[in-house]
């Protein structure tokens, strides 16, 4: 289906090792669906997962990239194990039916 992304904006989020931290943050979670942009600028991989957890997960490396489509009131978690906090960026967008 065709769309084009409507409200949403730019954030940071800290990662601390070994716990799963959701993203988008609760305050940042659209009211209809999304398109959720990770962008690791940290030095390591982190990990994103649709569940809380701390093992398994789609590895983000350093410095790539990572786009999921949520719909509306779902969100994911990210989380790291390289020992001190890293810090990524991410954009949501909520998707609007054309």
């Amino acid at each position: 289906m065709p769309k084009f992304m409507g409200d949403g904006g730019d954030y940071t989020l800290a990662i601390t090792t070994a716990t799963a931290t959701a993203i988008p943050a609760t305050a940042n979670v659209p009211d209809g669906s999304y398109e959720l942009i990770i962008s690791n600028v940290s030095d390591s991989t982190v990990y994103f997962r649709i569940t809380t957890g701390t093992t398994a997960g789609i590895a983000i490396v350093a410095t790539d990239m990572l786009s999921i489509d949520f719909s509306q009131g779902q969100s994911g978690f990210v989380y790291q194990s390289s020992g001190s906090t890293k810090t990524i960026n991410y954009t949501v967008k909520e998707i609007q039916p054309i």
